[in-house]
């Protein structure tokens, strides 16, 4: 039997929840109550960052190319080179616009982060993944243009 004393935090559970707009699972309970963006990714969430003072050239941090070229540059590597998609053999590869107006660093972002890609057989390291999440997470900021690494002629790239 339940006593009124032990009834207070089940009432105040009660209140919390009937007072909050949103659902559980939309993280009222581990947070202020409202709409919760967390998690959202790249693609157009309000925890996106502000990325619009990137520059559009430079070169790669040469731990962020060491990955994309050991898991990524199999597939996104020029089509004439028997890549599928898009390349992502230089910098300035991801600062270009996909079809749905994303810049292709916010949907790297977005597919690493919700583990889309690598493809299923390719698998990042835990340090690989966080090379990628550290570097997107930072709007994928490049290094001077000679500073950093990557593929500039694809016909000697892998």
């Amino acid at each position: 039997m339940l006593r009124p004393a032990s009834l207070i935090p089940l009432l105040a559970l009660a209140l919390a929840l009937a007072a909050c707009e949103t659902t559980i699972e939309q993280g009222c309970l581990s947070g202020p109550c409202g709409s919760d963006t967390a998690g959202q990714g790249a693609a157009g969430g309000d925890d996106a960052p502000d990325c619009s003072a990137t520059p559009d050239a430079g070169s790669y941090p040469c731990e962020v190319y060491e990955v994309l070229k050991a898991k990524c540059h199999t597939c996104h590597k020029p089509p004439d080179q028997g890549g599928i998609l898009f390349s992502l053999l230089t910098f300035e590869d991801t600062r270009v616009a996909a079809d749905d107006g994303l810049l292709r660093v916010d949907e790297i972002r977005d597919a690493v982060e919700t583990r889309r890609m690598p493809p299923v057989g390719i698998t990042l390291t835990a340090d690989e993944e966080q090379v990628l999440l550290d570097w997107l997470g930072g709007c994928g900021q490049p290094l001077p243009e000679g500073e950093g690494c990557e593929c500039n002629d694809p016909a000697a790239c892998p």
